[in-house]
């Protein structure tokens, strides 16, 4: 058997399957990040929703909008939303995430 048809054979596992572990016969995937980690991050989420209120009500206000393509190049495709001024929540601007990046880097050049 040649090497390409050992990798392609069913009895060669994956990456994947080596770090499974199994309880019973599920397997169970390894978690991705561990409990600090996670912990961490809600901490700083929460502290960041604390600092900014008035960003946190915004982007609250917007959640239940539906989303538009985007308004620079009109791609469907990983649409944000932008508030240029939080304390108009629904004035929104739609920017996929290429666009969104753009618009941000452009911001910080000028500062």
């Amino acid at each position: 058997m040649s090497t390409e048809n050992y990798r392609n054979s069913d009895s060669f596992p994956t990456r994947l399957e080596n770090t499974l572990k199994y309880c019973g016969s599920e397997r169970i995937l390894p978690p991705r990040y561990s409990e600090a980690t996670r912990i961490a991050s809600r901490k700083a989420s929460r502290n960041h929703r604390l600092k900014y209120p008035e960003r946190e009500k915004a982007r609250q206000k917007a959640h239940g909008l539906p989303l538009q393509p985007c308004s620079v190049c009109a791609s469907p495709e990983s649409v944000h939303r932008h508030h240029p001024d939080y304390t108009k929540p629904l004035d929104i601007v739609y920017l996929c995430r290429t666009c969104h990046a753009v618009h941000h880097r452009k911001e910080i050049s000028h500062c």
